[in-house]
């Protein structure tokens, strides 16, 4: 029979972690069990989990022993062994008690706390150079000092005849023994622990000041002394690590057109065949033109209403604009009165006769005689003149080359000979409406003027034509001017000039420049290899879709991000190889939608996973990351605090990768150090969960049984955090 040594009851919570101790000893037995089990008998089965069990050899209880901790290492495989601390390291040191119920003396004891409550802060502002005030910044966490007030004392001094102050040098000792640097290695901060309710949280701190040593020698029974403390990590934390398990990717029927509304990917549901071109209304309508004859209202077969080309979306339900037969919507632009241009090729719309162009104001009109064929892009200047290109060479019976511009009465001529001598497929107007940016087939002017090769542009005041570097040695599909003034083109091309520049490029005022190593084509697709839309977000991402494989070697399934220095995915997979993106409008809230150009009917829209994780903590924290292939990793973003993490990782069947946003490390159990797997443009040093919801999207696609998890442990601002508090968020 062994001797058996029980611990004392105790509550055990919901939301966080509880630490228990027991303690005993033997003598010439190495037989040492340890046994986790209830209280008494439980009326209802009662569920608990011990996250680590701990036996030391000492007499006395130290911090807790984990491979992850200072002075400590896993004995094999990293969070999947035992782990031990070395028996010479001053690491894991054991707990001293300096109040409360533990504490055994009653010669020495805490008096007064202070510095437990929120740390300092400063707020960086800058001031307004030419009016009154500044405006902010930022705030910086400042590191906190910490005091506690120490009362020492010896009753039984009182009754000697002869006093002295060495009980008191003793009780002293005692302090500057538990503070002092030297206790720790390499100076490493003593943990301290304070609890008055039922969550126990820590702090990081240093000895500072106070032990000096100042006491009255006439005075030998009683001594009193505040201590200082710097914590350099302000925040306090629990013992305690809230999981949760991510959902890794989530899917829903396409059919023509998607939808990436508040950070969330749905279809808002739907066309029976393709989407060519979206546009945005001046009240935040979304209006859509392709080649479809029905909507579908919902995922019901045959709940279907006829919407012939063109409809608009008010953020619940398509609205059809025509039901004529007939009706190809090629492209559209909305004037800054709100009034919505199209072209295509028709030769009627909403009742009304519009050879190829016409405008809507509430009701469809003409624009004179029409376009004589197809109408491929029409752009709105800020004057209100309309610019159309297409595959037309006749307007209003009189001659105008693929392109032409609409007064408000008439049809007019661009360009010295009257416009070129191929396609026009897209237009672009500047800001101020002095330049029309255009793209297309073209090679040259009509009849043999000027040498063009896809691209250039047109000077309004001087009614001429100019080109643009080098163009491309094939077709332009797309081109879009950011507001800073740089123009984007995409399409068929893979050069300028000598230069290569697969499929997508920018026009820096003098030459064309590559953006990366542009994209690559999908595999065993039969559709032309070209990007067909660009659009630019608020914070100056430039978007790109088409039918692509990659970008920047980068995988990124048809639509991709160039944030400036490098290209990132964005968060879809479409499966199969008959499918190619044709357009993608942004709009002012952050909001995309895209369109789908292939005749396939509904398809399937891979897109990121979403979970809430709810922040116990009263500050925000530094979650990790865990992951379990097979997959490949390609998103994870927060979308509460708007960060981002972009990646192009394909995880091994059985890899475990860990991501610890506290320590800025990525690392696998397979090929160490991965944080090369972490784009460019990614939040990597300020992700985190803040209090309360936290709304974290992940992508994972091509899994096989794959999993991920993310943990944190919750941090608080101050001491008061011991106890709950109805929470105000």
């Amino acid at each position: 029979m062994g001797k058996e040594w029980v611990g004392s009851a105790t509550t055990l919570y919901s939301d966080h972690w509880t630490r228990l101790e027991v303690t005993g000893f033997i003598i010439g037995n190495n037989d040492v069990r340890m046994y986790i089990e209830t209280d008494g008998i439980q009326a209802i089965p009662l569920t608990f989990y011990v996250d680590g069990a701990q036996m030391e050899k000492k007499a006395y209880s130290t911090t807790y022993c984990d491979g992850d901790q200072p002075g400590c290492r896993w004995n094999i495989m990293v969070s999947s062994s035992n782990s031990t601390r070395d028996v010479d390291t001053r690491m894991g040191g054991r707990w001293v008690s300096l109040a409360g119920p533990c504490r055994n003396s009653d010669d020495i004891y805490l008096t007064v706390l202070g510095g437990f409550g929120m740390p300092p802060l400063q707020h960086n502002i800058q001031s307004w150079a030419q009016t009154p005030g500044s405006f902010f910044q930022n705030t910086k966490i400042l590191d906190r000092s910490v005091s506690m007030a120490f009362h020492i004392k010896n009753k039984d001094l009182r009754i000697t005849h002869n006093p002295d102050a060495s009980p008191l040098h003793k009780l002293r000792q005692q302090l500057i023994d538990i503070f002092k640097p030297d206790v720790t290695k390499d100076n490493e901060p003593f943990l301290f622990s304070y609890q008055e309710g039922e969550r126990e949280i820590f702090l990081n701190m240093r000895y500072e000041a106070g032990l000096e040593g100042s006491w009255d020698i006439r005075n030998k029974w009683v001594d009193s002394m505040p201590i200082r403390f710097l914590v350099v990590d302000p925040m306090m934390f629990e013992n305690n690590r809230n999981v949760y398990t991510l959902d890794i990717q989530d899917s829903t029927w396409f059919a023509s057109i998607g939808s990436r509304v508040n950070g969330q990917w749905a279809p808002p549901l739907g066309f029976n065949e393709t989407v060519l071109c979206l546009e945005t209304g001046t009240k935040g309508e979304i209006y859509a033109g392709g080649t479809f004859t029905y909507c579908y209202n919902s995922v019901t077969p045959g709940d279907i209403t006829p919407m012939v080309g063109i409809a608009y979306w008010n953020g619940s339900k398509w609205t059809a604009l025509n039901t004529d037969a007939n009706v190809w919507i090629n492209s559209m632009s909305v004037s800054p009165t709100g009034t919505l241009y199209v072209t295509g090729l028709f030769g009627q719309i909403g009742g009304v006769a519009a050879n190829n162009v016409a405008y809507y104001d509430g009701t469809w009109h003409a624009m004179g005689g029409g376009l004589d064929d197809a109408g491929n892009a029409i752009a709105v200047a800020p004057n209100g003149k309309v610019y159309v290109g297409g595959d037309f060479d006749s307007v209003d019976a009189l001659d105008r080359f693929y392109i032409a511009l609409w007064d408000g009465g008439s049809w007019q001529a661009m360009g010295a000979i009257g416009g070129f001598d191929a396609a026009v497929t897209c237009l672009e107007i500047s800001k101020d409406g002095n330049t029309v940016f255009i793209g297309g087939k073209f090679s040259n002017e009509n009849t043999g003027g000027l040498s063009l090769l896809k691209v250039c542009k047109y000077d309004v005041n001087t009614n001429l034509f100019s080109v643009m570097g080098s163009g491309f040695n094939a077709n332009v599909w797309a081109i879009k001017l950011s507001p800073d003034g740089i123009l984007y083109a995409g399409g068929e091309f893979t050069a300028s000039g000598a230069v290569t520049e697969n499929y997508i490029a920018y026009w820096n005022g003098t030459t064309w420049l590559p953006m990366g190593s542009g994209m690559t084509p999908v595999v065993g697709s039969g559709i032309t290899t070209w990007v067909r839309g660009i659009d630019i977000g608020s914070n100056g991402e430039i978007i790109s879709v088409g039918n692509f494989s990659s970008a920047g070697n980068v995988i990124t399934e048809r639509a991709a991000i160039w944030n400036g220095s490098t290209w990132v995915n964005i968060d879809i997979n479409i499966p199969g190889a008959d499918y190619f993106l044709s357009c993608i409008i942004i709009n002012e809230k952050g909001d995309y939608y895209i369109g789908c150009g292939t005749n396939v009917g509904v398809g399937i829209l891979n897109f990121s996973g979403m979970t809430v994780v709810t922040n116990t903590g009263s500050a925000e924290s530094r979650p990790n990351v865990y992951i379990k292939g097979k997959g490949r990793l390609r998103r994870l973003e927060n979308q509460t605090t708007k960060k981002i993490l972009y990646f192009d990782l394909e995880i091994l069947a059985g890899e475990e990768v860990f991501i610890d946003f506290g320590k800025l490390k990525m690392y696998s159990t397979v090929r160490g150090d991965l944080s090369y797997s972490i784009l460019p443009g990614s939040d990597f040093a300020d992700f985190s969960l803040i209090p309360g919801y936290n709304k974290i999207a992940c992508f994972i696609n091509d899994d096989v049984l794959a999993v991920a998890q993310i943990s944190y442990q919750p941090q608080h601002w101050s001491a008061d955090a011991t106890v709950n508090a109805e929470a105000l968020y």
